[in-house]
């Protein structure tokens, strides 16, 4: 969740030893197919978050889903995730589900919903940033979606995790967005052990 919720180095990658994360935006419209929820992906700056471990998104085409009820938040996440299992929408469980919404549980963006060491995120970006941060837009974003991927590799909140220091940014814990997006300080091995074991990593 937002609100818990620039290295510019190069680091020496071996392609060889990349590990892959399949992600199928889902943008839900109104019942008419009109007015889609804001879906911005900042693909880069998600792929710096997450580059210690190595990892390549791979964002396939989205598919637009119409459906009110599921955009504006009135289903809860439960109802939303049978709906589009139904409906075929959600198909493999190795691919990240990543679902672009006006709100989450009646609740406005900015904000996201990871499923702890699951393939569906909700995420409803909002317009501005919240009171009290003086990051960028795209700073926020990031963070949003990046926070919630974490919780889809299974990755804890900084204070709920001994292993994982809460004074110092962390993509799971508090600070700037522009720090804890920072690839210097976003994972600690820790962590980066607990994403290679998702069922969401495919070796290259």
């Amino acid at each position: 969740m937002i609100l818990t919720s620039c290295y510019s180095g190069k680091l020496s990658i071996d392609k060889q030893e990349r590990n892959l994360v399949y992600v199928k935006p889902v943008i839900i419209r109104s019942d008419e197919g009109e007015q889609p929820a804001k879906s911005t992906i900042p693909e880069k700056q998600i792929e710096r978050v997450y580059q210690k471990a190595k990892i390549d998104f791979i964002f396939l085409n989205p598919v637009f889903w119409d459906n009110t009820k599921a955009r504006d938040g009135i289903y809860n996440l439960d109802q939303i995730s049978q709906l589009a299992t139904e409906q075929k929408i959600i198909k493999a469980r190795d691919t990240l589900y990543m679902f672009f919404v006006n709100a989450i549980d009646r609740r406005n963006g900015p904000m996201g919903m990871g499923m702890q060491n699951g393939n569906l995120i909700f995420i409803a970006l909002g317009d501005s940033l919240p009171d009290g941060f003086h990051d960028t837009l795209e700073d926020m974003q990031t963070f949003v979606i990046a926070h919630e991927i974490g919780h889809n590799f299974n990755l804890k909140h900084a204070v709920d995790d001994p292993n994982v220091p809460d004074n110092i940014p962390n993509i799971q814990g508090d600070g700037p967005f522009k720090d804890r997006i920072n690839p210097k300080y976003s994972l600690n091995q820790y962590q980066i052990q607990i994403i290679l074991k998702s069922p969401l990593i495919h070796k290259k």
